[in-house]
């Protein structure tokens, strides 16, 4: 049973020690200056989104893809799925600075924009795209049924 074994590029290694030298740099940092950065509510916040993620933006994706993929035609299943998860990591990556944590009463210039309508237009435009990529593939579908009909019928309907 010989399997194929997977190799990897010069240019894989590179940008892994690449990255994680830039890891280790940032906890270096993190760490060395404590006072600004606040290395327990870091982890907290890192350890609170992969929480999140594991039990609440993977199940709903999750349970709402198996629910399109049951219920949506074959043409628009793969980019109402493709929207939902792009707008599930959207909402989760934007929920601190939307529920405002880390606004101080005696800093204004801390969070200052209105980050909730700034989240309904990012998800929007997912929409938008999701929307013209399923037009998109409608054309071309209309396109290849004329060109099918056509050749059927060569001398119908056409010039």
């Amino acid at each position: 049973m010989n399997e194929p074994r997977e190799t990897y590029g010069r240019l894989f290694w590179l940008s892994l020690v690449a990255g994680w030298a830039l890891i280790g740099f940032g906890l270096l940092v993190l760490l060395q200056r404590r006072g600004a950065t606040h290395p327990v509510s870091f982890a907290v916040y890192v350890l609170g989104g992969i929480v999140a993620h594991d039990l609440v933006l993977v199940p709903v994706v999750m349970a709402l893809g198996v629910l399109a993929a049951r219920r949506l035609p074959v043409a628009v299943r793969g980019p109402v799925q493709g929207g939902l998860v792009a707008s599930g990591i959207v909402v989760l990556t934007s929920a601190p600075v939307v529920g405002g944590f880390g606004r101080l009463a005696d800093n204004p210039s801390l969070l200052p924009r209105d980050y909730a309508s700034s989240l309904l237009l990012v998800v929007a435009a997912v929409w938008a795209v999701v929307a013209a990529m399923i037009a998109v593939r409608h054309v071309r579908r209309l396109r290849r049924l004329r060109r099918v009909r056509h050749d059927e019928h060569p001398g119908a309907g056409g010039t």
